[in-house]
Formats: structure tokens, sequence, C-alpha cells
């Protein structure tokens, strides 16, 4: 009988709450609501929670880094 190998499993998306990332960012939670409104920054809503995918928050740090420095 061949041995069965589990499938990979896929991890979870983890997610920022607005005051995690305000921390995270200095900055305020106004700030994070104008970069979603201007669409520099997606956001995930889960019923009337706001949340940012860890995934996009790094994506978006490493695009907007001073690496010249």
């Amino acid at each position: 009988m061949p041995a069965v190998r589990p499938r990979p499993r896929q991890s979870a998306p983890v997610f920022l709450t607005v005051p995690e990332l305000a921390a995270r960012w200095s900055a305020t939670d106004r700030t994070l609501r104008r970069m979603v409104d201007s669409g520099d920054l997606p956001v995930t809503r889960i019923g009337r929670s706001v949340r940012y995918r860890l995934s996009d928050v790094l994506d978006y740090e490493a695009e907007h880094s001073n690496a010249s420095l």
C-alpha cells in the first residue's frame, strides 16, 4: 500500500486591525482611512470591521521604503 502524503496546508491570511496598523506605522486612523479611500492601501471588510491583510501591508512597506538610504 503506497504511503499517503498529507497535502500542504495553506496558511490562513493574517490580518491587522486599524489600531494595530496605526501603531505599526505611527499613523492615525484618519490617515489610514485616507489611504484606503485613495486606493493606496487595500482593505478587507468583515462585517462592519475593517482589517488590513498583513501581506498587503508588507507589500506596501516594501514599495514605499527608503531603500536608497
